[in-house]
């Protein structure tokens, strides 16, 4: 039997996330210290993906248990939480606010191919307007989004590559609100002049 190379790889990739999902300790934003950068032209991700914060959407306030992040680069190599497999890149996921953060990723193209919540994986659509490209020592905002039901299709629930979610940008956090927490938290990092040209860029502040 023929099996499609990304079918098999998001299947690997989707196993793997629920076994990070059960291994690993909560982190909390305020408390978590941002790992140091390994060299000059380390990059960052970061973002965030919860439920809408309105009555409306969410009536009871719930929270979303995001359990890691998929990024991938372009050429095919994968990135994400703990390391499970090994071309893989640490990255974090803050439990009380749904922040994620990829810290020391080598400069290049990637995608955000993926999410994992409450056990199950969640594929996103590549093409090559979702290039994401990383400059070397640059910190890269992929975006705050709200994750949104939706009834997943039968070709997706056959191939097993995604939930039933769609994603809506998000009005807070705002990149400068990200920043100004990695500001907190990576004291000592050596990522702390990214941060604060970055949140000059933003601010308009010199």
């Amino acid at each position: 039997m023929i099996y499609n190379k990304q079918i098999v790889l998001s299947l690997c990739l989707a196993a793997s996330l629920l076994l990070v999902g059960c291994v690993t300790s909560p982190i909390v934003a305020e408390k978590w210290k941002l790992p140091k950068k390994e060299n000059a032209e380390s990059a960052m991700i970061i973002g965030r993906i919860d439920l809408p914060d309105n009555r409306k959407e969410n009536p009871d306030g719930n929270h979303l248990y995001l359990d890691s992040v998929v990024v991938q680069s372009r050429d095919g190599g994968v990135y994400f939480h703990a390391g499970y497999m090994p071309n893989g890149e640490d990255n974090f996921v803050m439990n009380d606010t749904n922040y994620f953060v990829v810290p020391n990723v080598k400069p290049g193209k990637y995608y955000f191919a993926g999410f994992a919540t409450g056990g199950t994986y969640n594929s996103l659509h590549r093409e090559d307007e979702d290039v994401i490209e990383i400059k070397p020592g640059k910190i890269r905002f992929v975006g705050s989004f709200d994750y949104l039901s939706q009834e997943q299709g039968t070709l997706s629930k056959l191939a097993g590559l995604s939930g039933s979610c769609s994603l809506r940008q998000a009005k807070h956090p705002t990149e400068l609100e990200m920043l100004q927490w990695l500001n907190r938290v990576g004291a000592g990092s050596g990522w702390e002049p990214a941060i604060n040209r970055r949140i000059r860029e933003l601010s308009g502040k010199p």
